[in-house]
């Protein structure tokens, strides 16, 4: 490859810069100098150097370290806003993966759901939702959205334990009202602000720790964070559920979903099903409601 704007002898021309293309070999280390790597960054990855780094799946934005073979899948994708093949070769994988009729293009999977939530859920729109609320206009659309989807999934009450920016308990009547819950601070919230206000304190990953009693700072923060919620949420769920079912609280089925839930329903004593699709599966029930 010659250099950047220079000729080629052998090609007989000038390569323009932006034709040149630099790819990188990558190496996956052995398996106990990447736990060391870890180690030392205190299981930060935002402290690893990259050379440390086998697939850089941090970003949003990108990778930093890929094989020839994804760079140049990278390099056939279509980039067009609209009608792009990569787009169309996505669709049928996820609908032959997934069974999905629709599917439509985000850049950002939780935000897109609220979005379509406030668009479609609005006055005059069929939801088949009762809200047993003192103002209903306060009930975000979310929280109706899953409530819906709830109720399509277990036939009576339940509560939603949606974990996002913050932590929603959203209980679900017998006939599938919105009889209203509790609203907390979410978890990554929590722990940013912890970050920010504590000077020897640090943002860690957010990964369950070797034993609840922390060894290290690092440990000492993820068994407060994780175990101190998921204590939260046992506890919040367990006063909600003798509320709504008295004579047999244990009945009522728990739904986790949002971002973290499936991190919380293995630490988590009341959580008893798992749902990540659930706000898509009430937009797609409210859709084909008013359809």
């Amino acid at each position: 490859m010659c250099a950047p704007g220079y000729a080629d002898d052998d090609l007989g021309m000038t390569v323009p810069p932006w034709k040149i293309k630099v790819v990188e070999p990558i190496a996956l280390g052995p398996e106990p100098e990447r736990r060391r790597a870890l180690e030392t960054a205190g299981y930060n990855t935002f402290l690893l150097r990259s050379e440390d780094v086998f697939i850089d799946l941090l970003t949003d934005s990108g990778t930093s370290a890929l094989s020839q073979e994804q760079r140049a899948a990278m390099e056939l994708g279509d980039e067009a806003y609209a009608g792009s093949r990569s787009f169309f070769r996505l669709e049928q994988a996820v609908r032959e993966t997934y069974g999905y009729r629709h599917v439509i293009p985000t850049h950002q999977g939780r935000g897109a759901e609220h979005l379509l939530a406030k668009v479609l859920v609005e006055p005059g729109v069929r939801t088949g939702v009762g809200l047993q609320y003192d103002n209903p206009k306060e009930v975000g659309a979310d929280r109706i959205v899953n409530t819906l989807a709830a109720y399509h999934l277990v036939h009576g009450p339940a509560i939603v334990v949606d974990f996002g920016t913050t932590t929603n308990f959203d209980v679900v009547g017998a006939n599938g009202d919105f009889l209203g819950g509790a609203l907390a601070p979410g978890i990554e919230i929590s722990l940013d602000a912890l970050a920010a206000r504590a000077a020897q304190l640090r943002k860690v990953e957010l990964v369950e720790p070797r034993s609840p009693i922390g060894k290290s700072t690092v440990e000492a923060l993820q068994s407060g964070i994780l175990y101190g919620f998921a204590g939260q949420v046992d506890g919040m769920v367990r006063r909600l559920r003798l509320a709504l079912v008295p004579d047999d609280p244990e009945s009522v089925e728990v739904i986790a979903t949002g971002g973290l839930a499936s991190l919380m329903i293995k630490i988590s004593e009341t959580l008893t099903r798992h749902e990540p699709d659930l706000t898509l599966l009430g937009l797609r029930l409210i859709y084909d409601r008013n359809v």
